[in-house]
């Protein structure tokens, strides 16, 4: 009997990205039943600023913690290939994490208050710093329970588990749904708090269960002597800084605009979470599946394949990018009405939103790249570059955003941290080149096609769009816009084809072959 052939890359980023799209598809629908319960006022701003606070620090811990621990369990794993061993790797890692972890909680519930003030400082009024300080004492367990998830998650990861931690991503959304259409006019939004602190341990649980089934058993063991592990935390401090300040970036835009007026902490979160959409759907669906098969590249020896690798996900991202961002430029306030404009999201809050995302959407290519020369990075084992980078981006995006906010107000926020992006994504892409991570000159001509037809359709689109009148009723703006991005699409893959860009005719003709991997995997 045959066996069954495997799934090559590309096949396994299509699905991965189809379900992250009914993931992401799932949170939006959260965010919109966000909207329509609380609207965009004191009682969100508390909630997203009560948010971002553990969940923006610890997912910042246990991402950085991720890539690293994902780096030196590859290199682990080729050298320990029996699963005892590694269980007991993870074991250290797990536990190093609690003790950490754990005692940071019980510091920030001591001095929530405090850092709610630094946060927030604009949050004057009693009501709304009292409720943001409630908010936040109920997420802080997630101190805990997301970098012990991240590093569980990237083991699955090695092991090629990808869709299963995709999977994952579904009770998270599922179970902040259900709280939101049936019980959240009884309980309000300490309810959804709690919803979402459940959220998170019901994902810890999950990938707890598929580690389980695979024979992983926790045992408590320390040992700061391993070798494995002290270069996971030599690395770390620059690597948490990193990684920090991406996320940083997000919060300094909330603190300058708590002095803005009520509800523009919340236009930014609507118009952040609708441009990382882009990001979450299609960057992180294939940095799933690249940044461990780099990492198995790379430990083997294998420098031309893993070269290649990085040269051609290159290209794919930009390819896949530009046009999205393209789409998102000309119809960002069509987006947002289609999407929260109901219950108390009002059309004044859409035309707000729209606006914030439309210079969101400047940043969503610099961005994603930007995310992933991070990674490439740390596939070299140098995490000083990327520190460097993001301090310069953070601090631009500081500067810009103070000297933009009495200009533009909310949209120069916005603004600010997309040109931030770009810049330091552009002084990226000179140290990348200096150190020889990636030979531009392989792809640079594909590069500058896609880059060109997309600025042509960009151009068409303004000058179509003047003469539009778009519909009022959301359902015939939906089938409008719907039709007007598949023209789109097809006129954008006709010309690909036409010009011949390689990245784009590689991986339809690897998507249509199975058992054959996208990058050496068959030699």
């Amino acid at each position: 009997m045959d066996k069954p052939k495997k799934l090559n890359l590309p096949q396994v980023i299509s699905i991965i990205t189809i379900i992250s799209l009914f993931s992401k598809l799932l949170g939006m629908l959260r965010e919109v039943g966000i909207a329509k319960e609380f609207g965009v006022g004191s009682s969100t701003d508390a909630f997203y600023v009560a948010l971002v606070i553990p969940t923006l620090i610890f997912t910042s811990v246990g991402v950085a913690l991720q890539n690293l621990f994902m780096a030196e369990f590859s290199t682990y794993k080729e050298h320990y290939p029996d699963l005892k061993s590694q269980y007991t790797f993870i074991n250290k890692m797990v536990n190093i994490i609690l003790i950490i972890s754990i005692s940071l909680f019980l510091l920030s519930f001591i001095f929530t208050k405090g850092i709610v003030r630094v946060v927030a400082p604009g949050f004057t009024e009693p009501n709304k710093f009292s409720l943001t300080v409630t908010l936040t004492k109920i997420l802080l367990p997630t101190m805990v329970i997301i970098p012990v998830y991240q590093i569980k998650a990237s083991v699955l990861r090695v092991y090629d588990k990808y869709i299963s931690v995709q999977v994952i991503d579904l009770f998270f959304n599922i179970s902040q749904l259900i709280y939101l259409y049936l019980f959240a006019d009884r309980f309000g939004i300490e309810g959804l708090t709690i919803a979402i602190l459940l959220a998170y341990l019901l994902q810890l649980l999950v990938v707890d269960l598929i580690l389980i089934s695979k024979g992983y058993r926790y045992h408590f063991i320390l040992d700061f002597k391993d070798q494995y592990l002290k270069n996971i935390f030599i690395l770390f401090l620059p690597t948490l800084i990193s990684f920090g300040i991406i996320q940083v970036n997000e919060l300094v835009n909330k603190i300058i605009a708590s002095n803005l007026a009520d509800g523009s902490v919340a236009a930014l979160n609507y118009g952040l979470m609708v441009r990382n959409l882009v990001y979450n759907i299609i960057t992180l669906s294939i940095l799933t599946v690249i940044y461990p098969k780099m990492l198995g590249y790379k430990s083997k020896g294998e420098d031309d394949t893993f070269i290649q690798l990085i040269g051609r996900t290159t290209n794919i991202l930009t390819l896949i990018l530009l046009p999205i961002s393209v789409i998102m430029l000309g119809f960002s306030e069509p987006i947002i009405k289609i999407i929260f404009e109901r219950g108390e999201f009002t059309p004044n809050d859409t035309l707000i939103t729209g606006k914030v995302l439309y210079f969101y959407t400047f940043g969503v290519v610099a961005f994603s790249l930007k995310d992933y020369f991070v990674r490439v990075s740390y596939a070299y084992k140098n995490t000083k570059l990327p520190l460097y980078i993001t301090i310069i981006g953070s601090l631009m995006n500081i500067i810009l955003s103070i000297i933009l906010k009495h200009y533009m107000g909310v949209y120069g926020i916005a603004l600010s941290l997309s040109l931030s992006e770009i810049i330091s994504l552009i002084i990226f892409i000179i140290f990348i080149i200096k150190y020889r991570y990636i030979k531009f000159n392989r792809y640079f001509s594909d590069v500058i096609k896609i880059i060109v037809v997309n600025a042509v359709l960009y151009i068409l689109l303004i000058s179509i769009n003047q003469y539009l009148i778009l519909p009022d009723k959301t359902i015939l703006l939906v089938i409008y816009l719907a039709l007007y991005v598949f023209v789109f699409g097809l006129l954008y893959l006709i010309i690909l084809l036409l010009l011949k860009v390689h990245p784009f005719s590689q991986f339809i003709y690897q998507f249509l072959k199975r058992g054959k991997n996208y990058e050496g995997d068959n030699k």
